[in-house]
């Protein structure tokens, strides 16, 4: 899928590192979570939201704009990690991690989101640190998926499966039996090939535009 204008904009002008497009959440755990239960909760995230999954993938010669692309590659371990908190694991402490934690740049070759979880803070608690980029969602929308990764109970019962309707069964039943492509088309090649193909399409699009417009306006000079 290719960018929009506006995600297109703020993946070029992050060749000026003051001008980077991502934000930190944190979010204040009153003990320390089961790490089992965190890489669950994410990995149901990852289904829910697949650009999560993605990594941008820019073609040579900026043909066209830059496209999302499923990572094959992903690594949980890379983009969830564990760190202690300075003593004595206060505010101050969680603040310095947090901010050492921002100060650092995406990995633009991996999907645009990183997670931390700080242990060791005073009275038992913990901290879930999120960095993720505009391109990917906004700040509100990163907060609610900082939410849907904690519990509000000690012991919550599993999340039941939602009941679909006919029509949403009927798509899921399709969308399931949907054969995929087994290429991966990730190379330079086929990169610059679909973006060659993109531009091909617009300036058909264009031209047949032009022809439509020109043909109404002989038809109705005035």
């Amino acid at each position: 899928m290719r960018m929009s204008d506006a995600e297109a904009i703020m993946w070029a002008v992050e060749k000026d590192p003051a001008l980077r497009s991502d934000f930190t959440n944190i979010t204040v755990l009153d003990g320390r979570p089961d790490e089992g239960r965190v890489r669950a909760k994410l990995d149901a995230a990852l289904d829910e939201i697949p650009r999560l999954s993605q990594r941008v993938v820019s073609p040579p010669l900026r043909l066209a704009p830059p496209e999302w692309r499923d990572d094959p590659t992903l690594d949980l371990d890379y983009h969830l990690r564990k760190v202690g908190a300075p003593a004595p694991g206060g505010t101050r402490e969680l603040l310095d991690v947090a901010a050492a934690f921002s100060a650092a740049p995406l990995d633009r070759s991996r999907p645009l989101w990183e997670f931390t979880l700080v242990e060791g803070l005073e009275g038992g608690r913990s901290a879930l640190l999120q960095k993720v980029h505009h391109a990917v969602t906004d700040g509100v929308g990163g907060l609610k998926l900082s939410l849907s990764l904690v519990d509000f109970e000690p012991d919550p019962a599993p999340a039941e499966r939602p009941t679909l309707g006919p029509a949403q069964q009927a798509a899921a039943d399709a969308a399931e039996h949907e054969p995929v492509d087994p290429v991966n088309r990730t190379t330079p090649l086929d990169v610059l090939s679909d973006a060659l193909t993109f531009n091909v399409r617009n300036s058909l699009g264009a031209a047949r535009r032009g022809i439509d417009t020109a043909g109404r306006l002989l038809a109705h000079p005035d």
